[in-house]
């Protein structure tokens, strides 16, 4: 398996930690930030390679598609799956798919459902349909 490296980007400590716990329990490095700026300095920071960036659509004062926007303009953009309940308007949810955005995940899951939910996002080729086997 390899080890991804994961931003957990929400204004709440406990959301961010309870992802970050069950990424950590399968070996993936979790990065929690619960302000804009500690966002962008894990983004512009070359020595790390970010895999993956779960976002918490009010984390700054930019918000919803605004946020995105700002974070797409970095050189290595991650993709983004977005905490479901950030999402304001069906409206903002176009927007989101607009600028690429990859999913979204539910944050009132259970932590043992965590990884099973992010697995597509962590191996993306091990979830091709189109390679697997026909059963």
């Amino acid at each position: 398996m390899t080890v991804k490296t994961v931003v957990i980007a929400a204004r709440e400590i406990a959301l961010a930690e309870r992802f970050a716990d069950a990424l950590a329990s399968a070996e993936h490095r979790a990065i929690v930030v619960t302000k804009y700026e500690a966002l962008v300095e894990q983004l512009v920071d070359t020595s790390n390679r970010i895999d993956l960036v779960i976002l918490d659509l009010q984390l700054g004062t930019c918000r919803g598609p605004s946020l995105v926007q700002s974070i797409k303009r970095f050189e290595h953009f991650p993709p983004v799956l977005i905490f479901s309940s950030s999402v304001t308007s069906n409206n903002e949810a176009r927007q989101l798919a607009d600028l690429g955005v990859v999913g979204y995940v539910n944050e009132q899951c259970p932590a043992q459902q965590i990884l099973p939910m992010l697995a597509p996002h962590l191996s993306p080729d091990s979830f091709n349909r189109r390679s697997s086997p026909r059963v």
